[in-house]
């Protein structure tokens, strides 16, 4: 997908797994949504740890973090159910189609949900799924600053979701559903150190983060 570009040292989903201790079958037992939550916080140890060894040495970083908490299946951890699911229905969805159910228009009729209590279930697991990588990043920044205070951040994601809107079958859709749900995403530059925070009106692409960054660092054409 390109998310290594640029990048000296990339680790992916075997580091990953590698450095929580296990196996590759042993990481596939947890099933994919709590997996990849896991996952995602040994993401953020293992960018701390990059992140120091450049300090170390002396050096200047750029680290992309890239998870993949708030994607489906929308798994949650213990921790997270009873504020965002009613945990009984939640644990029978689990019983009927394991960790790996789809959210599908068959699981939909099966577990006899009408569009709206469907949706509402589904969306309400996605939420909590953003608020645990909220979670993992509320302690991550404060985490970095300790050590870099001068670090900018920026918080984007890739795609929104849906849930059933448009007449579509599926949740995700990043290509091929050019939906309002799916297109918007949030922009987020955090630098403490330097500048007020404030609520821009227009809308901002990716491709504004690099001249932003070029502009807040005053960097000059080489």
């Amino acid at each position: 997908w390109g998310l290594a570009q640029g990048f000296p040292v990339v680790l992916g989903r075997d580091e990953l797994m590698k450095g929580r201790g296990l196996t590759k079958a042993e990481s596939e037992a947890e099933g994919t949504g709590v997996r990849m939550q896991r996952e995602d916080k040994q993401a953020f140890e293992v960018a701390l740890e990059e992140i120091s060894m450049a300090q170390e040495d002396g050096m200047r970083f750029m680290t992309q973090v890239h998870v993949n908490g708030p994607h489906g299946p929308y798994n949650l951890e213990d921790d997270y159910i009873d504020e965002w699911s009613d945990r009984e229905q939640y644990e029978r969805y689990i019983e009927e189609y394991g960790e790996d159910f789809g959210y599908s228009r068959a699981e939909q009729r099966q577990f006899m949900l009408d569009d709206a209590e469907f949706t509402k279930f589904t969306s309400d697991l996605y939420h909590g799924r953003i608020r645990a990588t909220d979670d993992m990043l509320r302690d991550f920044i404060p985490r970095v600053l300790e050590t870099s205070p001068n670090t900018i951040f920026f918080i984007t994601a890739d795609h929104g979701q849906q849930f059933l809107e448009n007449g579509r079958e599926t949740f995700h859709g990043s290509t091929g559903s050019p939906y309002h749900e799916l297109l918007p995403v949030p922009l987020i530059c955090y630098w403490p150190r330097k500048k007020q925070g404030k609520r821009v009106s227009p809308r901002w692409m990716w491709a504004a983060i690099f001249p932003t960054l070029v502009s807040l660092l005053d960097l000059k054409p080489a």
